[in-house]
């Protein structure tokens, strides 16, 4: 039979162990529903950069670190895009993958972008190539009509890692099948790691 001592000391730590998981929950809940760094997007396809903008169809450009986890989400809503508008756009993707990881298999995310048809992956070493789009979170994606205006700026996913449609690939679609009239860019939170810079990539 248990004694009056054992059976608090075992309601305590039961209590314990409730809070923690509680809290535990709520830190990944925060976690998963902050946004990356808020950026600037060049207004225009920025010059000086050797991405091709497309003369024809709206150019998206994601930008990726190759370890974040958050955007291999991000990738697969990438591949639903192209699944159902692929036709009436170009695709880039810039990938950053640091020094430490070049002699190692490929990432997940990095197998996953390499797998979308009609997408060109561009490495982007020290994210310079990121940097003149002005990203700064891994997921964020930037969307340019043929005249080099910028159309959609943002993530295309509700939170970090979470599948399934939200607000930026809806109005990436909404653009891409010619339903939006109105030019003024879209602009909606990035959900991923950040992208570092040039600054950050370790020596060679």
């Amino acid at each position: 039979m248990e004694t009056p001592t054992r059976s608090r000391l075992g309601a305590i730590a039961t209590a314990i162990w409730v809070v923690a998981v509680v809290a535990g929950l709520a830190i990944l809940a925060h976690y998963s529903s902050t946004p990356g760094s808020r950026s600037v997007a060049a207004a225009s396809w920025p010059a000086g950069t050797d991405l091709s903008l497309d003369a024809d169809l709206p150019t998206l450009v994601i930008c990726l670190h190759a370890t974040c986890p958050c955007s291999r989400a991000s990738v697969e809503e990438l591949a639903r895009i192209q699944a159902r508008v692929g036709g009436a756009v170009a695709m880039r993707a810039l990938l950053r993958t640091p020094v430490s990881e070049r002699t190692r298999p490929p990432s997940a995310v990095a197998r996953r972008v390499g797998e979308i048809p009609g997408l060109l992956v561009v490495d982007d070493p020290g994210g310079v190539r990121s940097a003149r789009l002005g990203a700064r979170t891994s997921g964020e994606v930037f969307l340019y009509d043929p005249s080099g205006a910028l159309r959609f700026h943002g993530g295309i996913t509700a939170g970090r890692g979470h599948e399934g449609m939200s607000a930026g690939r809806r109005e990436v679609e909404s653009i891409l099948r010619g339903e939006r009239r109105d030019r003024t860019p879209i602009e909606v939170p990035t959900f991923g790691c950040p992208l570092g810079d040039a600054r950050d990539e370790e020596a060679s």
